[in-house]
């Protein structure tokens, strides 16, 4: 891995595996790619024992963590940019694929400070969009979603910035101050709702969320609410501890 580079980046990624090393090298080839080395940080954490390929890098400063165990989404996002240096920050999934750099549209984007998280667009492999910026999802909304499915909210020809209640973890960007500022991710939720808590909080200072026209980013679908158990349970404490949090109760108590 590569040393700590002197110069401070203009951006810290953070990524986490649970047994996605593949898909992470495929994603540092994009960014060996794309990228200048110079200007970004990797943070990668390792959330349970995993052999660490020795052509795993990709030019630029990567910064491997292990967990002694396993953490949440939340947890390890939080202690990998509790460290991180760059100006911006951003968490990734480790199956994103990127054909241009999105970094060079998001920056100026969150020069606006009245703009706390941004993501850029998000498309499917087979070029659908991905659900990713959505409306809050109160009981009545999340019951109207699975009865008549709704279609993202925008289209391939997104040309302005769209503003949502709140963007997938999949990808998510903001200033580092604006993440410490907002107390980073709820620890409290176990795998979901905290992108949405996160997003309703940065709402909630007066710090919009957005969706910014950019060249797509590549995401494939997945839906383990929908295929495993367990993770059906963690999506249903999410919410539960979402519509009872303070978060929701201010973003929906705000004037339309």
């Amino acid at each position: 891995m590569s040393a700590l580079h002197a110069a401070v980046p203009d951006w810290s990624l953070s990524v986490v595996s649970h047994g996605h090393l593949q898909s992470i090298g495929r994603l540092l080839g994009d960014c060996r790619r794309l990228l200048d080395p110079q200007r970004f940080e990797i943070l990668l954490t390792l959330n349970r024992p995993e052999a660490v390929p020795p052509d795993l890098a990709w030019g630029g400063a990567l910064h491997v963590l292990r967990n002694e165990r396993p953490q949440g989404f939340a947890s390890n996002h939080n202690a990998a940019l509790g460290r991180a240096r760059g100006r911006w920050v951003a968490a990734l999934d480790p199956d994103l694929r990127l054909h241009s750099d999105p970094f060079a549209q998001l920056a100026p984007a969150l020069a606006d400070a009245e703009l706390g998280i941004v993501a850029p667009c998000v498309v499917h492999p087979d070029g659908r969009i991905a659900d990713h910026a959505r409306r809050v999802p109160g009981p009545l909304r999340l019951l109207r979603r699975h009865l008549w499915v709704a279609a993202p909210g925008y289209g391939h020809g997104l040309n302005a910035p769209l503003d949502c209640d709140w963007v997938a973890g999949l990808f998510m960007a903001m200033r580092r101050q604006t993440f410490e500022r907002l107390g980073g991710f709820d620890t409290r939720y176990r795998l979901y709702c905290e992108d949405v808590d996160l997003c309703l909080r940065s709402w909630n200072q007066g710090l919009r969320v957005q969706v910014i026209p950019t060249d797509p980013v590549l995401h494939p679908p997945r839906r383990q609410t929908l295929r495993r158990p367990r993770h059906f349970i963690w999506h249903s404490r999410g919410l539960l501890r979402l519509w009872r949090g303070e978060a929701y109760r201010r973003f929906e108590s705000r004037a339309p």
